[in-house]
């Protein structure tokens, strides 16, 4: 299945959880968190990127990975194929141990 805005919104959360905060309050400050999350991030499919508002947009470029090319061309960006979760180590196990 291709890449969604939802599963950039969730990676952000995962892999940069300063970010997606940022992200959240940026966009709540200027009161366009809950239209986010209802009119973009919940709508199962993608929404036509050209119609999303500007400030959005911002947000999207500077926190999540698009560009103002993938707005241009409506398309939402592929998520990174290489992305490796870590497993705790022993010496991890180790540290918290001390």
């Amino acid at each position: 299945m291709g890449s969604t805005i939802r599963k950039h919104y969730d990676r952000l959360k995962q892999v940069d959880y300063q970010s997606w905060k940022q992200l959240n309050a940026a966009l709540a400050g200027e009161d366009l968190l809950t239209y986010f999350q209802r009119s973009v991030i919940r709508k199962g499919l993608n929404p036509n990127l050209r119609l999303i508002p500007s400030w959005i947009r911002s947000c999207m470029v500077k926190y999540m990975g698009f560009t103002d090319e993938n707005f241009d061309t409506n398309t939402v960006p592929a998520l990174p194929d290489n992305v490796v979760e870590l497993k705790p180590t022993r010496t991890d196990e180790v540290r918290k141990a001390a």
